[in-house]
């Protein structure tokens, strides 16, 4: 993990944090829209 961390370089942070900001709202977003769609009953 602490290899990882310094093998890194410095300008490939901020696209890491993006791609990963953006996988989890896209994981985010699924989820929410495979819950509505399993429960159109239920009204939340």
């Amino acid at each position: 993990m602490v290899s990882f961390t310094v093998n890194v370089k410095p300008e490939l942070v901020p696209v890491m944090l993006c791609g990963v900001i953006t996988w989890h709202y896209i994981t985010l977003y699924y989820i929410t829209l495979q819950h509505i769609m399993l429960d159109t009953h239920s009204p939340w």
